[in-house]
């Protein structure tokens, strides 16, 4: 599916990181992991889907891989008219 998709990519993404701070002098490498820690520590999730929320997201990027999408300038006519 598409979250599972997207795990994937965002694994990949961090690992390709970690292998670039490998390569980085020991003191780099010690500001790198400091600065994730400190991300780590000041992060939390801005918002928690429940089940019934993750099923529409999940249905809706569904949507966008087969290609079921508003055309942009369907969707800024759309919220021309909802900000008017």
């Amino acid at each position: 599916t598409s979250h599972h998709r997207l795990v994937s990519d965002m694994l990949k993404a961090l690992s390709d990181v970690l292998d670039k701070v490998r390569t980085l002098p020991p003191e780099q490498q010690a500001k790198a992991a400091s600065v994730l820690a400190d991300f780590l520590d000041h992060s939390r999730p801005d918002f928690v889907l429940d089940d019934d929320e993750r099923a529409l997201l999940e249905e809706g990027l569904a949507d966008i891989d087969a290609g079921r999408i508003v055309p942009d300038d369907e969707m800024a006519e759309f919220v021309k008219r909802l900000t008017q």
